[in-house]
């Protein structure tokens, strides 16, 4: 599967890139994603042959005007029905976690809509409360305590309208 751009209005999701072009390795050890630019790099080959092989979907988070990147976004252990949501965002970033829901939502919809699944499931780590609110304002519902999951079939949240 070819990567896919998506444009979420306040954000645009696109696929990470290490080329002539435009370099996100400064931008993944900045965030302390990789250790080092050869980290950095072998990040991005990594979720780029993921794309290929149609296990995962992951996408830059990226300022509009500036393509900043601001995060990452991904739909991981992709299978035929499910998949497995991560993110992150810089850290210290104003306004990190509406940055995330937006992000979160378009990657959860471009799932559902694009891809066919029926469930994409949210886990997070228990020192990360701010989670639990992005996960809930994105339309997941609390499964258990750091578990929590959003069906094809749920109403779109509010505050992705």
């Amino acid at each position: 599967m070819e990567p896919v751009e998506i444009n979420a209005g306040e954000v645009y999701l696109r696929a990470l890139r290490d080329d002539d072009r435009v370099d996100d390795t400064t931008a993944l050890v900045a965030a302390g994603i990789a250790p080092d630019r050869g980290s950095a790099r072998a990040h991005v080959r990594r979720r780029a042959e993921q794309w290929l092989a149609g296990r995962c979907c992951s996408w830059a988070v990226c300022e509009v005007l500036t393509g900043d990147v601001l995060g990452e976004v991904a739909l991981d252990d992709l299978n035929r029905d499910r998949a497995s949501a991560t993110y992150w965002t810089f850290p210290g970033l104003p306004d990190g976690d509406a940055v995330a829901v937006v992000a979160l939502g378009a990657a959860v919809r471009f799932g559902f809509h694009g891809l066919g699944l029926q469930q994409v499931v949210l886990r997070h780590a228990e020192d990360d409360p701010s989670a639990a609110v992005v996960a809930d304002k994105s339309g997941f519902t609390q499964r258990d305590r750091y578990t929590w999951v959003r069906y094809v079939t749920d109403s779109e949240p509010e505050s992705l309208r």
